[in-house]
C-alpha cells in the first residue's frame, strides 16, 4: 500500500524537487487510527473519576485519608485527564492537502499539511510509546505510536513535500525541504506486532481502492 501510495504522490513533483506547472490535486487521502488508544483515553479519565469519588466518599465517612490529600488527589487526577481527553488524538486524516486528528472528547484540529514541521519522538517518554508532531502556530499534537503510524508518517512527508514544492513556485523562499521524522522504538516495534491500529488508503482520485 505504501508503495502503491509513493506511486500517486511522486509523479506531482519532479526529479529536483520542484513542483510540477501542472495543477497539484492531492491525489490520495489516507488515515491512522489506533483502536487501542481510544479506548484507553476513554478508560483513564473513568478510572481517575471513579477512584476520585470512592476516596471522597471514604473520607467523608470517616475511613479515608485525610482532606489534604484528598485535594491534592484531585488536584492531580483533574491535570491528568486534562493532559488524556485533550492533548492525545486516536485518529489521523489527511486530504486535500490537510491534516486533521480527533480527540476522545475534545474537537480535535485542522491545519495545512505545509504547516507540519515535524514528526519525531516525544523527549517526555523514554520509552518510544509516544509520538509528537510539530505545527507552525500551532499546539503539538500528541499521537501514540501503534502500527500504522510510521507509514502515515511517510505519507504525510510525501504529501507535505508536494504541498511545499506547489508553493514555491509562487515563493521561491518557502522551500521545499522533507519532513523530519523521527518514529521511536516502541514505535517501530509495534509495526511487527502491534494489534488494533491500521494506516489506510481511503479514497484516491482515479478511482483505486
Amino acid at each position: 500500500m505504501a508503495a502503491r501510495l509513493h506511486e500517486l504522490v511522486r509523479p506531482h513533483v519532479s526529479e529536483q524537487g520542484q513542483a510540477r506547472s501542472e495543477p497539484v490535486n492531492y491525489p490520495v487521502s489516507f488515515s491512522y487510527a489506533s483502536i487501542k488508544t481510544q479506548i484507553f483515553l476513554h478508560l483513564v479519565p473513568a478510572g481517575f473519576v471513579a477512584g476520585s469519588v470512592m476516596l471522597l466518599a471514604a473520607t467523608i465517612a470517616g475511613n479515608g485519608p485525610p482532606i489534604a490529600f484528598v485535594i491534592l488527589w484531585f488536584a492531580v487526577a483533574a491535570w491528568l485527564v486534562c493532559w488524556f481527553v485533550l492533548r492525545i488524538a486516536y485518529r489521523l486524516d489527511v486530504e486535500n492537502g490537510q491534516l486533521r486528528w480527533k480527540l476522545p472528547f475534545g474537537r480535535g484540529g485542522t491545519v495545512l499539511v505545509s504547516d507540519v514541521v515535524k514528526f519525531r519522538q516525544s523527549k517526555a517518554d523514554v520509552m518510544g510509546s509516544m509520538e509528537l508532531i510539530e505545527l507552525r502556530d500551532h499546539r503539538p499534537v500528541l499521537v501514540f505510536a501503534h502500527r500504522g503510524l510510521r507509514d502515515f508518517a511517510n505519507a504525510l512527508g510525501m504529501v507535505r513535500e508536494v504541498a511545499a514544492a506547489k508553493a514555491a513556485l509562487t515563493s521561491p523562499s518557502s522551500g521545499s525541504e522533507p519532513l523530519p521524522i523521527d518514529i521511536g522504538f516502541q514505535g517501530l516495534l509495534s509495526e511487527r506486532v502491534g494489534v488494533f491500529s491500521w494506516f489506510e488508503v481511503s479514497r484516491t482520485s482515479d478511482g483505486l481502492p
